[in-house]
């Protein structure tokens, strides 16, 4: 059961409650009714089922950012895929990790989000949200380059 899902069976039990009269603790059958109706509406907002098409938005995500959360999440590198991009692979699906410089990033990195939220069940809103935090956190000295020019 999702978030989502435990949302809504959240808001049908305290609208059932509040329905019968039935309302335990200090909660009136009114403030029951108006919880029931925000978590409902939270509960469509969860499930929505949005696609990031705004180019700005996909071609300011990162590769390296791509990558890390593929690290994170479990997916596996596969051998290269022309010069452009990395292949990686978890559980039946499989996302191309294009190359920054590449002429169809965007369309690349929107694939990218329909395939993690196929593969993990969750929303490209929630998906892209998680690769943004990923992608301003201050790097640890361990992720920072190397070399002179680094900084």
């Amino acid at each position: 059961m999702n978030d989502a899902d435990k949302l809504k069976a959240w808001a049908s039990h305290l609208q059932q409650q509040a329905d019968g009269g039935h309302i335990s603790g200090q909660m009136t059958p009114a403030e029951a009714e108006e919880k029931a109706t925000l978590l409902s509406r939270a509960a469509r907002v969860l499930s929505l089922r949005a696609t990031i098409t705004d180019g700005e938005a996909l071609g300011a995500l990162r590769s390296a950012t791509l990558e890390a959360y593929l690290v994170a999440h479990g997916w596996l590198r596969r051998p290269k895929h022309g010069r452009m991009s990395d292949l990686w692979d978890k559980d039946y699906f499989e996302v191309m990790l294009p190359n920054d410089e590449h002429r169809d990033k965007v369309p690349r990195m929107s694939e990218a989000l329909r395939v993690l939220r196929a593969c993990e069940k969750r929303s490209e809103l929630q998906v892209y949200a998680e690769l943004l935090v990923l992608q301003e956190a201050p790097q640890t000295p361990h992720d920072a380059p190397e070399g002179p020019d680094a900084g």
